[in-house]
């Protein structure tokens, strides 16, 4: 549970600092979750097309395909959008060190 915790406070901080940063019209989505939930699967259907690998994790026990955070940017029905797709950060095993490595590779992206 406090591995939980730890992921949503640093996760509400980037999304924060982000929005004290940046006024754009331009549409970002940033896909958090458990390995194989379908992160990866949600961001290719909002875009049309296979951006991102999907896994079978669930289906095969297999690790996730995604190991870092992937940055796709299209244009959708009109509207520039911004797709990251994340790691499984609510996947138990991740170190303090290496949630805040992850935050500070989010923001770069965002």
């Amino acid at each position: 549970m406090e591995h939980l915790i730890d992921t949503n406070k640093s996760a509400n901080a980037c999304f924060t600092e982000f929005d004290e940063e940046h006024d754009s019209q331009e549409l970002r989505i940033v896909l958090l979750g458990v390995s194989g939930a379908g992160k990866s699967s949600t961001a290719n259907a909002i875009l049309g097309r296979e951006a991102f690998k999907e896994s079978r994790t669930r289906e095969t026990g297999a690790q996730s395909n995604t190991l870092t955070c992937e940055k796709q940017d299209a244009e959708v029905s009109g509207r520039n959008i911004s797709i990251i797709d994340t790691p499984g950060l609510l996947d138990q095993g991740w170190t303090r060190t290496q949630l805040n490595g992850f935050r500070r590779t989010l923001k770069k992206m965002l």
